[in-house]
């Protein structure tokens, strides 16, 4: 009996990951530069499930994902290439999103993230997103994307035209950076259709700035979690996030 409830023990720490009492509070935080206080924002799944009960688990606060091969999304893109850029079977997705927020503000959007030292990244890794389509009425692609590639080196994908990004390489950070410890990824987006530019702060670091396209009736919204091109072989690895400390602040 002894010997079952260990093993059960053992189950139930591989199906629902602690989180590590010693990660590194983030210092320096870009949401430190502004003179403003942040809100919290309204949190659901994005497109109503995940791929299983795996996926996203949450405690004391903090937003676990946990992305297999083979994990499709519940999103009508997910299902097959959708809108990505390039030829792909299907995409992987387990991720929240806020509530919406109407165009023409300037908007700042900042969580806390961590990524498990014990998995990897698979190529076109994106972990953080302002997005703006929500309606039928425009199919808008997201204004900023921020992933990894293969190497695990941080990158943002800026809109520029529509559903075409301009990538960007986000300072020198890497998966790395990420591993075992907290950092923070802020993102302040004026949507001005006037003078719409974002700027991407990293651990406190501004780590790039340029404008960005605002499409017609389309809102602004945060989502984070694991988001990336499927493939049928060879596999792609098991990688897992956290996400905490999320928050959000109207500047105008």
């Amino acid at each position: 009996m002894r010997f079952f409830c260990l093993i059960l023990a053992l189950a139930a720490s591989i199906a629902f990951p602690t989180v590590a009492a010693d990660f590194s509070i983030p210092t320096n935080k870009a949401a430190d530069a502004f003179d403003i206080k942040f809100k919290k924002l309204r949190i659901e799944t994005s497109c109503g499930r995940h791929p299983g009960s795996h996926s996203m688990k949450k405690r004391r606060g903090t937003y676990i994902f946990t992305m297999a091969h083979g994990d499709i999304g519940n999103c009508p893109t997910d299902k097959d290439s959708g809108y990505s850029s390039v030829p792909i079977p299907y995409s992987e997705r387990a991720e929240v999103l806020s509530q919406s927020f109407k165009q023409g503000g300037r908007y700042i959007f900042k969580a806390d993230l961590s990524l498990d030292p014990k998995f990897s990244t698979a190529p076109t890794t994106t972990i953080f997103q302002v997005h703006q389509w929500v309606t039928a009425t425009c199919k808008c692609g997201p204004y900023i994307m921020i992933f990894l590639d293969k190497k695990g080196d941080l990158y943002a994908r800026v809109l520029r035209s529509h559903h075409r990004h301009s990538t960007r390489r986000l300072g020198n950070f890497t998966r790395r950076d990420f591993e075992g410890k907290w950092v923070e990824i802020a993102v302040d987006i004026d949507t001005d259709k006037n003078d719409p530019e974002v700027s991407i702060y990293v651990g406190g670091k501004l780590a790039h700035k340029e404008h960005v396209l605002v499409q017609d009736r389309g809102a602004v919204f945060f989502k984070t979690g694991i988001y990336r091109f499927g493939r049928l072989a060879p596999k792609l690895p098991t990688d897992r996030l956290y996400v905490r400390d999320i928050g959000y602040a109207k500047v105008k």
